[in-house]
């Protein structure tokens, strides 16, 4: 945990190389442990919300036998996408966003990431697609309004301005105080 706070540190300072080299080190000892791996019917997730839980039971049932892992590892895996996002290699942010998805299907975070990494790379029918499915998992307002600024995004490269601007409107509404909005604006 406290690797992954001095990650995000160092990613708000815009210091992304840096980021990545704590981030590698973590990931790399985690999949040379092989702690978490599935076995006897028992799956590893990391859900930080027992609402991300409850989505996961809807959908795949109660009797699924499950483990929460102790460490924030999709957070990991996010923050990795994060840095690599900011360095421009968007295909490998892909990989570890899906990664994070695997260790938690409901972290709107990573899936916005993965969204952010289609746009940069003009996948933009991909993309309108993947912001769609994120309103599924998207249930914390900020993710919502983050969900909606894509489809913003989305609107306005198609010059689909006045859909822009509800989406636009619609992120306000959810994330009323958000300085990513604002500066994208």
């Amino acid at each position: 945990v406290v690797c992954n706070d001095r990650a995000k540190a160092l990613l708000l300072g815009k210091k992304p190389k840096e980021a990545r080299i704590i981030l590698e080190e973590m990931i790399d000892r985690l999949e040379k442990s092989g702690r978490y791996k599935a076995s006897d019917g028992i799956e590893y997730f990391d859900f930080r919300q027992p609402m991300e839980e409850a989505l996961f039971r809807e959908s795949y049932g109660m009797d699924k036998k499950i483990r929460i892992v102790p460490e924030p590892v999709s957070g990991l895996y996010r923050l990795y996408a994060e840095s690599l996002y900011e360095m421009g290699e968007y295909e490998k942010s892909m990989e570890s966003s899906n990664k994070a998805l695997l260790w938690n299907p409901y972290k709107a975070s990573a899936a916005l990431e993965y969204a952010h990494c289609l746009r940069a790379l003009g996948r933009m029918d991909e993309y309108k697609k993947y912001v769609d499915d994120i309103f599924k998992i998207a249930w914390i307002p900020e993710k919502l309004a983050g969900a909606f600024r894509c489809l913003a995004y989305y609107y306005a490269d198609r010059e689909e301005w006045e859909a822009a601007a509800v989406c636009d409107n619609l992120g306000r509404y959810y994330n009323p105080e958000s300085d990513i909005a604002r500066k994208e604006r």
